[in-house]
């Protein structure tokens, strides 16, 4: 009579003959969301807009979307043909502990819409490594960022070695964790180098940071 019941040793087996094929599964799976959310997200022309990520295991933009308006009014004294200010999720997991993470955020790089991400420590590494982040020296250099204080955070091109400013510490945002949006401890500012509208995303970021530093965002609700 054959086995009945599931096995460990079963199940082993199992996993190790369809392993590719759920891997192949979660692939499509995540391109599919990836065509979902940009056929159905409003259609602004990216260098008409400014898209800030929050990247971590965890967050939540509410608080920040619902100041957007005023955002965009800021942004407009910038760019007057700015059209829109959005603050966006990306669930972002240690990769070592879930493969997915790379997915997305490579799917969501390749979009080429994103102007500005808060990410997590292993959100921001992985954004090193692909190169993505903008250096840094000259928009400080220019007075960006002076009022926040924030530390700069070092990446390394590639190919030449040198080290260059590629983000900027928000672990002594606190604001960021007692408004709910992600946690504060480790996580890293960074501009995208392919970003289409820097200059305004650039000051826009900067007036978001100095807002939940000055307590304008109300703590979370325990």
């Amino acid at each position: 009579m054959p086995p009945k019941g599931l096995s460990k040793a079963r199940l082993a087996e199992h996993i190790r003959k369809y392993s590719p094929v759920y891997i192949i599964g979660v692939v499509i799976m995540l391109l599919l969301t990836n065509i979902i959310y940009t056929s159905t997200r409003p259609q602004v022309p990216f260098e008409n807009e400014v898209l800030i990520y929050l990247a971590d295991g965890y967050s939540n933009v509410e608080a920040l979307n619902a100041h957007a308006p005023a955002y965009l009014e800021f942004g407009q004294g910038v760019d007057a043909s700015l059209e829109s200010v959005e603050f966006d999720t990306l669930m972002y997991n240690d990769p070592s502990q879930d493969y997915t993470a790379s997915y997305l955020l490579m799917t969501r790089l390749a979009l080429g819409n994103a102007d500005v991400f808060l990410a997590s420590s292993k959100c921001a590494e992985a954004l090193f490594m692909a190169e993505a982040a903008m250096p840094l020296e000259d928009a400080l250099a220019t007075g960006w960022m002076k009022d926040a204080g924030l530390d700069p955070v070092y990446a390394q091109d590639e190919e030449t070695g040198e080290r260059f400013i590629g983000g900027l510490s928000l672990s002594g945002v606190t604001g960021l964790a007692e408004m709910g949006a992600m946690a504060n401890d480790g996580a890293v500012l960074v501009v995208m180098a392919n970003g289409t509208n820097t200059e305004t995303s650039m000051a826009v970021i900067e007036r978001v940071i100095l807002d939940i530093q000055e307590g304008v965002y109300a703590p979370a609700e325990g």
